[in-house]
């Protein structure tokens, strides 16, 4: 079976309902909650109406299954409540008193915190801060209505006089399942960094395969302004030799014209 249970108490002072004074009497007052989540009840030997079973001396072994409910809240224990989940066996002796059992069983409701959009926080900020935090269960008592359970992180900024602190509390919200957005630091960290190192190592080849491609388009370009260049200076020397012809002929005729 399954139950979550509270209690506490509040002592206050009791009023004179004629003048309104306090009385100086106190009055305590006692505030429970009770709530149930499943009782299942099957025979593991005989029946209700069975014929009665002899069970010789020895050790009995029987195996059996129950299938819990859905939506279960976690196993919680606390000073004013707890939420329980217990196994109870009754060997039903006829004409001798039944002989009882129980034993009790935690149960972790899993919290996957992808199923929470609304918990992520809008806005980042980085800070470094050592923080010593305990070995809290990840407790889900969202189906639990008498009791509930928050985390929060308390800050406070100290300033100096006369100025007031600055401070708030940051809610937090503990989960089995890690937000696929950000890497587990002690599983989903090695593999990614592997990934994105070896990403990194694909474009750095690319771009040394570029460059080695870009280096060769400057060389063949070099290649080809030597041979353009070459074949400029072939092209003036023959053309100096053309002008020099033709300056010679000249001379010629007026040597020519002249005589």
């Amino acid at each position: 079976m399954g139950e979550a249970n509270t209690e506490w108490s509040d002592t206050r002072r009791v009023t004179n309902s004629e003048g309104g004074d306090f009385s100086g009497e106190e009055e305590t007052i006692t505030y429970k909650g009770h709530e149930e989540y499943f009782q299942i009840q099957y025979y593991l030997l005989g029946g209700e109406n069975s014929a009665e079973i002899e069970l010789p001396t020895g050790s009995h072994t029987y195996q059996f299954m129950c299938a819990l409910p859905v939506s279960l809240p976690s196993s919680f224990e606390d000073q004013f409540g707890y939420v329980r989940y217990r196994i109870k066996t009754t060997l039903d002796r006829p004409s001798k008193f039944d002989q009882d059992m129980e034993m009790a069983f935690t149960f972790i409701a899993p919290v996957d915190l992808n199923l929470y959009p609304q918990k992520r926080a809008k806005e980042s900020r980085t800070f470094t801060q050592e923080l010593e935090i305990p070995t809290l269960p990840p407790r889900n008592l969202v189906n639990c209505i008498i009791i509930g359970l928050n985390y929060d992180l308390h800050m406070e900024c100290y300033v100096s006089e006369p100025h007031p602190n600055l401070s708030g509390d940051i809610p937090l919200m503990l989960g089995a399942s890690p937000l696929t957005s950000f890497p587990n630091p002690h599983t989903d960290f090695p593999t990614q960094v592997s990934t994105q190192a070896s990403k990194i190592e694909d474009k750095v080849s690319k771009i040394e395969n570029k460059a080695n491609k870009i280096e060769n388009i400057v060389k063949k370009a070099n290649k080809i302004e030597n041979k353009v260049s070459k074949i400029e200076n072939k092209g003036s020397k023959r053309e100096n030799k053309a002008i020099r012809k033709q300056n010679a002929s000249l001379q010629t005729y007026k040597l020519k014209l002249r005589i």
